[in-house]
């Protein structure tokens, strides 16, 4: 999420101070938008990666030369870590599209961190919910927030830790994350195509929308 909305700042600032002419002279709206979501999607899993590599070595240091009991007897769900995963990269990729459209559409840096700050939040509803879904694991408000593609994976983990989740569950957030991570990733172009001209204004997509309405009908 840090990763993400660091980039949609980036791209306001890019906007203002029109550095974006400079690349669009050489590729497509289109090929910079997926390069962008590419990228911070590279960078978003390698600070995964470190992380991941510094806890494991804790939990060896722990347990082989600090001989931490807690430590010595953890076991790990493999099972769940891999369809975590899975739904992960999806979502990470629906996530960084999204951030990227809206970066696409506003005005400058601070408008993109008020936006950041709100998805930032959504992200950590099931985190905020946990007695609820730790209750009731397989109420219809959890299976809805693990399909999510925002709340899928923090979702999922909270369950996991009261009830074995179906793996069909996993698959279907990780389709739906996809689906709409590509989506995302057109029209995060197309936005920023229409954008392209109008520069201190921002653009809705009802406009694009209203927009590409009247030239049909024209």
């Amino acid at each position: 999420m840090t990763v993400a909305a660091t980039l949609m700042e980036a791209m306001a600032a890019e906007k203002q101070n029109r550095t974006i002419e400079i690349v669009v002279s050489s590729i497509s709206p289109g090929q910079m938008m997926a390069g962008k979501i590419i990228g911070v999607m590279g960078m978003g899993l390698l600070l995964a990666a470190c992380w991941l590599a510094i806890l494991v070595g804790f939990a060896l240091l722990g347990a082989n030369v600090m001989h931490w009991d807690w430590l010595q007897d953890l076991a790990i769900n493999q099972r769940d870590i891999v369809l975590l995963m899975m739904v992960a990269v999806p979502s990470f990729l629906c996530m960084a599209a999204l951030m990227v459209a809206l970066g696409s559409t506003i005005v400058d840096a601070q408008e993109a961190q008020q936006i950041g700050a709100v998805a930032f939040l959504i992200i950590f509803v099931p985190i905020y919910l946990f007695f609820a879904f730790g209750d009731n694991p397989n109420s219809p408000l959890a299976i809805a927030f693990s399909l999510f593609p925002l709340t899928s994976v923090t979702t999922l983990a909270v369950r996991s830790l009261f009830m074995q989740v179906p793996v069909a569950q996993f698959v279907a957030a990780a389709l739906i994350a996809l689906v709409s991570g590509v989506i995302l990733v057109w029209l995060a172009g197309k936005l920023f195509r229409a954008n392209m001209l109008r520069y201190g204004q921002g653009l809705r997509l009802r406009q694009m929308l209203r927009g590409r309405r009247q030239a049909v009908t024209g």
